[in-house]
């Protein structure tokens, strides 16, 4: 489902020769890295940020007092996975392989849970625009999703309160105090960062380009994950690299923000399909006006792509890589 937003964080000042980066989307700890700081500080930096933020924000997941928890536990997950992986030309191929395992099986605990959050959040907007009579006749629909909200908080508890679970941590916390680095002498991490950013954008052009002029819905899906894939990379880059990489980050975001927004429609058109079918007349009914709407919602967000795509593929955004 649609990831978060990146943070507004425009001010970047040098001392010394060191550039002082305020906090970024992906990167939540101010950082003070010099420009040629060696790849294992800012892995490090990256490993501890998304161990953090799960911390952070677990109390509030497991209570669900934390509006955003789920949420901000699957996205740490998430960019942990990826990092691994588009770091993993300098770590060791084991425990990369073994690490990235392990954050799969942690997101996919979260995965249903999160959905079923947005759904929740997507049906209620729907819902609101109906007449009052119709929205009543949605309450069967409600229910179901609240038993399958519950059932999801169920494993992700156990999740949670796993042994696997806390052994990952420990894991990845020792990691970022010192990652375990497959490659002898010093690597140059914005050149570092650069490459793996510059790879990760042209399979997004290629793929953007392969697409047609009426994407089907796992087209764009797909395009979306990989906006995500070269939005973590020079999220990951900021430190290193200084304001060009967080612009050409929020491009890559307002993509991957639109193209969620469509994926989001089509998982709750879905949905809404599947459960409404077995139910009464009225509730169909009023299921069938939600159901349109979402494939309207999704439809506009289709159309809107290309316009979005456009201003965030300029040229400019690309000249730091």
């Amino acid at each position: 489902m649609t990831a978060d937003a990146p943070t507004d964080t425009s001010n970047t000042d040098t001392f010394d020769g060191m550039r002082l980066v305020e906090p970024v989307s992906g990167l939540d700890m101010p950082l003070a890295l010099s420009r040629n700081a060696d790849a294992r500080e800012l892995i490090g930096v990256v490993l501890a940020t998304e161990v953090q933020r799960i911390a952070r924000h677990e109390a509030g997941a497991r209570l669900g007092l934390d509006p955003d928890g789920v949420h901000q536990l699957r996205v740490g997950g998430r960019r942990l996975r990826c990092h691994l992986q588009q770091f993993r030309s300098v770590l060791d191929p084991e425990w990369v392989s073994v690490m990235r395992a392990e954050a799969a099986w942690y997101t996919n605990a979260l995965a249903q849970l999160r959905d079923l959050e947005v759904m929740r959040d997507v049906l209620s907007a729907c819902a609101a625009s109906l007449p009052a009579t119709d929205v009543s006749h949605l309450e069967p629909l409600f229910l179901i999703l609240a038993a399958e909200r519950a059932d999801a908080r169920h494993a992700m508890l156990e999740m949670l309160d796993s042994d696997r679970y806390q052994e990952m941590l420990v894991a990845l916390a020792a990691a970022a105090t010192d990652p375990p680095f497959a490659v002898e002498g010093p690597v140059h991490a914005a050149r570092l960062t650069r490459e793996i950013t510059a790879k990760a954008w042209h399979r997004l052009e290629r793929d953007v380009a392969a697409l047609g002029v009426a994407p089907n819905d796992a087209a764009l899906h797909h395009v979306r994950m990989l906006a995500k894939r070269a939005r973590f990379a020079s999220e990951a880059s900021v430190a290193v690299c200084g304001p060009p990489a967080r612009r050409f980050a929020r491009a890559m975001a307002s993509v991957q923000n639109v193209l969620g927004t469509q994926h989001d429609a089509v998982v709750a058109h879905h949905w809404v399909r599947s459960h409404a079918l077995v139910e009464a007349p009225p509730v169909s009914f009023a299921a069938g006006m939600v159901a349109g709407l979402l494939r309207n919602t999704a439809a506009t967000a289709a159309h809107e792509f290309p316009a979005v795509w456009k201003r965030s593929s300029r040229k400019k955004l690309r000249e730091w890589l």
